[in-house]
């Protein structure tokens, strides 16, 4: 788990984010992460960090990833397989086949996006919402 930490935060430190603004607390911590698989993808054009469920939790879980296009600013998506609770921002139908960009597991499937201008993991709200 510590070596998948490492390379998640490489990856977030490439993009210009500290993986502490992420996550402030230690992802061991997160119970909405236990069971989510981390997954850095990166091209000429694009730095992507995913951390999806498995399918067989996408209907009480959330895909997120943070990216980065041309090195530009750092996106951050929340991202829903049912109406979320709180307001969305757009419906991304994901191609029936992966692409390069995504992990193949959300392909096929319409996802509810929020667009969080803040890079704070969902997780990390959650529990600091339900405290």
């Amino acid at each position: 788990m510590q070596a998948e930490h490492a390379n998640i935060a490489r990856a977030f430190s490439e993009m210009g984010l500290s993986f502490r603004t992420v996550f402030p607390d230690p992802i061991d911590r997160l119970e909405h992460y236990c069971n989510h698989r981390w997954t850095v993808i990166k091209t000429k054009t694009h730095h992507l960090v995913h951390a999806v469920p498995p399918a067989s939790e996408f209907e009480q879980s959330f895909w997120e990833k943070w990216f980065s296009v041309k090195g530009g600013p750092v996106i951050h998506h929340i991202l829903f397989a049912s109406v979320p609770p709180v307001p969305y921002h757009d419906i991304y139908d994901a191609p029936s086949h992966p692409d390069a960009l995504q992990p193949p597991e959300v392909a096929n499937r319409r996802w509810y996006v929020i667009d969080d201008p803040s890079m704070f993991a969902w997780g990390v709200k959650i529990l600091l919402a339900n405290r």
